[in-house]
């Protein structure tokens, strides 16, 4: 999907309210990775640029990744070492302090491309190396806290659609708080296998088979997804995500780690975007609450 100017996720159409999809974006630079300022700096990992970080995907759009190219090495490595969880794609908390240290799996060191660029997530989606105005940095930021909401919130729907438990998952998390520097695998940086058995309830060696089954259900609905977004709540271990805030700090290696609570603010973050579009003189000027409206309805 095109949108703004660059190629975005086809997902982003379905879940972002329509007087978005048809607003102008703050003006941007685009940003020129033939001209990357790693470059300039001389950083070693400048062959990576800004793939450097771990991303977390939900397991709808990271299946359809997989099976556009199911022969890449990439999806038994993630399962090798323990990658994945049942949401998708979640970085553990020793590979959330690696953050920066990439390259990211899906980076294509031969090409220099992204393995998984149609389906990226919204941080990805979002990046702007350099930015030409303090409305596009705050209007990006707005659009992705929103995409990640709904990510989660879909995910978390496809797993109890498809009869996972979704409820003793997210106590499995409460269970981890006090040990949250204990509970990933240093070599691998993935999830220590015993925690990686727990969280996955008996699926250990069908782990894609589930994931399958979610992004099955996930296109037989899309038309309904719509009315999922809006009735639906996120499932989280508040103390799990204390823990992890505590252990990383709000900010690390200068990529903020954003907490589930900042996802449930949505009136905040589409008012962000909505006041960026107005002092541009955007699509919306003089329609101030018709976001707000749409947001209160999908928030909790």
């Amino acid at each position: 999907m095109k949108w703004q100017g660059q190629i975005v996720p086809n997902h982003w159409q379905i879940m972002l309210p329509r007087k978005i999809l048809q607003s102008k974006a703050p003006p941007a630079s685009r940003p020129d990775c033939s001209k990357c300022p790693m470059d300039d700096i001389g950083d070693p990992r400048n062959y990576a640029r800004c793939c450097t970080f771990y991303p977390e995907m939900p397991q709808f759009t990271l299946t359809e990744a997989y099976l556009e190219r199911p022969e890449d090495d990439v999806w038994q490595s993630l399962v090798t070492r323990r990658l994945l969880l049942p949401e998708g794609l979640i970085p553990s908390p020793y590979r959330l302090q690696r953050i920066g240290s990439g390259p990211c799996d899906f980076f294509h060191r031969q090409t220099g491309q992204c393995g998984v660029y149609l389906q990226r997530n919204p941080i990805c989606s979002g990046w702007f190396c350099r930015s030409s105005s303090a409305n596009q940095e705050a209007y990006w930021s707005a659009i992705k806290h929103y995409i990640g909401h709904c990510e989660t919130v879909i995910r978390q729907w496809l797993l109890e659609e498809i009869g996972f438990d979704l409820e003793s998952y997210v106590q499995c998390f409460d269970e981890l708080a006090a040990q949250v520097t204990k509970i990933s695998d240093l070599q691998t940086e993935g999830w220590r296998r015993d925690i990686y058995e727990t969280l996955w309830q008996g699926y250990i060696g069908h782990e894609w088979e589930l994931m399958c089954r979610a992004y099955e259900h996930y296109k037989d609905n899309i038309q309904n997804l719509d009315k999922v977004l809006k009735s639906r709540k996120i499932r989280y271990s508040k103390s799990f995500t204390t823990a992890l805030r505590t252990m990383l700090g709000p900010h690390y290696r200068g990529v903020e780690i954003v907490s589930y609570e900042n996802y449930f603010d949505l009136t905040t973050a589409m008012n962000k975007a909505q006041k960026c579009l107005e002092q541009e003189n955007g699509a919306l000027q003089g329609e101030p609450n018709s976001l707000v409206n749409r947001v209160l309805q999908t928030s909790i």
